[in-house]
């Protein structure tokens, strides 16, 4: 009898510690080390946020690996692409390491495999724009037309499983990005009529994204046909082209405002300004047109340093050394999505 006491005892006391350690011990050990992983994980979104991406990607290296098996698709997908990302920013320093984009699109695909059209429309859609942009930078880097035509291929395949109604914030951007890889190709001189098509897709992102609901987008797109205008100005209409770039920026400049947009507002003053220097470069028309040609030279000029000043009070530095200065338009570099 006290031996079935004894054993009734421990059994009841087991039990007792039993639930204890499934109610009260491991869910706070559960809690603790979820509260760990999510310290890490804002601890390289601030470096990332803050342009560290050298740190930032050794962080995000360090919870991948470290929690393997712990985090959610969703979480190990989005660490993923900022990977790429950390990878790409880092190839474009000036000591960056071009192989670091195959890094980066090895980052970006699996990124996509987590980071499903079931699992997210929208956060599919970003990761394949990245990897676009990736392919993109490569192209920049060693001159070649093949990066961009599996750009062109990535945001094609999204742009077919994202309707306008899904999000046309995201649907006009992936337009924008087509136009500025068909105009990369006409820098290559690796397509027919290219031009004509990066101008379309163009159009239809400006249609997609008003500039009432989607203001900053539109502008962006606006940025981006001044910018393939300034380029165009290399062939035969190069005063005309010119005129149509200042045009765009112009437009742009009435939606990035100064308060409410002061980076994309000096941006777009920065590109006026590198077009109001090349306009100050042409040549007179003929004999009978240097007397007013003498006048426009000045006004270009004036206005090139008004808009080189508001630019440079952002840092943003002139393409050319001074207003008046010749030279030929810059390679066309897109505009790098707002963070405003």
């Amino acid at each position: 009898m006290v031996l079935t006491t004894i054993f009734c005892l421990w059994a009841a006391s087991v039990w007792q510690a039993t639930v204890y350690d499934t109610t009260v011990v491991e869910p706070r050990e559960a809690a603790a080390r979820r509260a760990l992983i999510e310290s890490e994980i804002a601890r390289a979104d601030a470096l990332f946020d803050r342009g560290k991406y050298e740190t930032a990607v050794s962080e995000y290296d360090y919870v991948l690996a470290g929690f393997a098996g712990e985090l959610p698709r969703n979480v190990e997908g989005r660490l993923y692409d900022r990977v790429g990302f950390c990878h790409v920013s880092l190839a474009l320093t000036r000591t960056g390491d071009p192989g670091r984009l195959e890094t980066a699109l090895d980052a970006y695909h699996m990124a996509l495999d987590l980071r499903t059209v079931a699992a997210g429309l929208r956060a599919h859609f970003e990761t394949r724009s990245h990897m676009a942009d990736a392919y993109m930078t490569m192209s920049r880097l060693n001159g070649e037309a093949v990066p961009v035509s599996n750009a062109i291929n990535l945001l094609n395949d999204g742009l077919v499983i994202l309707s306008n109604a899904d999000n046309a914030e995201l649907y006009a951007r992936g337009l924008r990005a087509l136009g500025n890889a068909h105009r990369r190709l006409y820098e290559l001189e690796a397509e027919a009529n290219p031009i004509d098509r990066a101008l379309s897709y163009y159009a239809e992102a400006l249609r997609v994204a008003g500039p009432v609901a989607q203001p900053v987008v539109h502008g962006e797109t606006l940025i981006e046909i001044g910018l393939t205008r300034v380029l165009m100005s290399e062939g035969r209409y190069r005063e005309r082209e010119l005129q149509a770039a200042i045009t765009a920026f112009e437009k742009a400049l009435r939606i990035f405002t100064v308060e409410a947009h002061p980076r994309l507002h000096a941006r777009t003053h920065k590109n006026m300004g590198d077009t109001y220097t090349q306009l100050s470069s042409l040549e007179p028309k003929n004999r009978s047109d240097r007397a007013r040609h003498q006048q426009r030279v000045i006004r270009y000029q004036n206005k090139a340093r008004q808009s080189y000043r508001i630019a440079k009070s952002f840092g943003f530095e002139a393409e050319f050394a001074a207003a008046g200065t010749g030279g030929s338009a810059a390679a066309a570099e897109p505009v790098a999505e707002s963070k405003e």
